[in-house]
């Protein structure tokens, strides 16, 4: 029973970590950078401080308000639910509880900016020439990472 309870705690520390990865990110990102301001970090990765009101890839970024409060209760429900599936699945499914941490890391990080900043804060940008992949930041990544883990297990079914 100890073992079990160390190892969710493991976990959920492992959520806490990313949260707050996230968010210094975003603080750093906000009191170094100008809004739209390009900074260079490599041939293929820029620093872009851009705020995204919508979802992924800028989906909804120009409605009225009603996302916000939408995508904080759809993150909200979310992660609750991943948690108690983390609570409940046994130690041994290391993906499985990799997958499920990332996405409750990140969706929280993203919450926290829709209740702090009511805008989400976006600033990592990877490029190839003039062409750009969306503006992201390391909870999207942490989602994105979650829920490829995610599917491996479904398809490993480990």
């Amino acid at each position: 029973m100890i073992k079990k309870l160390n190892c969710k705690i493991g976990w959920l520390l492992f959520i806490l970590f990313w949260i707050a990865v996230d968010q210094f990110t975003k603080y750093l990102v906000v009191t170094h950078m100008l809004y739209g301001h390009i900074k260079k970090i490599l041939p293929i990765l820029n620093f872009v401080l851009v705020f995204n009101n919508g979802a992924a890839f800028g989906m909804f970024d120009q409605q009225p308000g009603w996302q916000i409060v939408f995508f904080v209760v759809l993150a909200l429900v979310i992660s609750t639910i991943l948690l108690v599936y983390l609570f409940r699945t046994p130690c041994e499914k290391r993906l499985r509880l990799f997958g499920m941490s990332l996405i409750t890391a990140g969706a929280i990080g993203n919450v926290i900016d829709r209740l702090w900043h009511h805008t989400v804060i976006d600033f990592i940008q990877f490029h190839i020439g003039q062409w750009s992949f969306a503006i992201f930041n390391i909870a999207d990544a942490c989602i994105t990472i979650g829920v490829i883990a995610l599917l491996l297990t479904f398809y490993q079914n480990t």
